[in-house]
């Protein structure tokens, strides 16, 4: 059994709270597989807890879409943590291939050699979120199945 998610994995021109700005030509040397790019719990390599099958490069940020495996207990965790809302955040693990420093301290990153992308607590970029507008819509289903099996929404 899998749980889906997507969202964006990081946002560009946004600065982090390691004071790090993505530039939307990150990934353009290097090509990426969705398959060969790790789904982590927490960037724990000791916990991988899924499959990324789809990474798109948007103008505005990295886009990933994925599913969870819930026949391991890690999976199962953080999909129960995602369906009570407890956990949202996206991170991405990567080596700096090309970045240069500005006066006022902030590191602009041109190129990276994308490695992973983790479900988190606290995303350093508080951009980085999974679709809540998805989740609230499933939620909302769910809401209302309840409602119409009990007799209609009150």
């Amino acid at each position: 059994m899998t749980y889906p998610i997507e969202g964006y994995a990081c946002r560009y021109h946004y600065k982090d709270d390691g004071h790090d700005i993505l530039l939307p030509t990150i990934l353009n040397d290097i090509p990426v597989q969705a398959g060969e790019i790790k789904m982590l719990y927490q960037h724990d390599a000791a916990r991988p807890i899924g499959r990324w099958h789809d990474i798109e490069n948007r103008p505005d940020g990295l886009y990933v879409k994925g599913h969870i495996s819930q026949s391991h207990p890690d999976g199962q965790m953080v999909a129960a943590l995602l369906q009570d809302n407890i956990i949202d955040g996206l991170s991405i693990g990567f080596i700096t291939k090309k970045a240069y420093q500005r006066k006022d301290g902030a590191r602009i990153i041109q190129a990276i050699d994308l490695r992973e992308v983790s479900l988190v607590t606290f995303p350093m970029q508080k951009q980085a979120r999974l679709n809540t507008a998805q989740k609230s819509f499933e939620h909302f289903l769910e809401y209302m199945a309840l409602a119409l099996s009990s007799g209609g929404a009150s």
